[in-house]
C-alpha cells in the first residue's frame, strides 16, 4: 500500500502536457495526501504519489 504515483516529469512531454502538469502540481501543493518525490540531481519535483492511507 505505498500509493499511486502520477506526474512523471518527462524530457519527451509536449507542450500542452507541461501545462497540465504544471497545474496538477499547483492544485496538489496543499493537499496532505499527495506527496512530492524529488529528482536527487535536481531536486526538482520528479512525480507526485497519492497515499490513500497517509493522514
Amino acid at each position: 500500500m505505498d500509493g499511486i504515483p502520477f506526474g512523471h516529469k518527462s524530457d519527451s512531454m509536449g507542450a500542452a502536457c507541461k501545462v497540465v502538469r504544471k497545474k496538477i502540481l499547483e492544485k496538489t501543493k496543499i493537499m496532505k495526501n499527495v506527496e512530492r518525490i524529488l529528482d536527487p540531481v535536481t531536486g526538482e519535483v520528479d512525480h507526485l504519489k497519492f497515499a490513500y492511507l497517509q493522514y
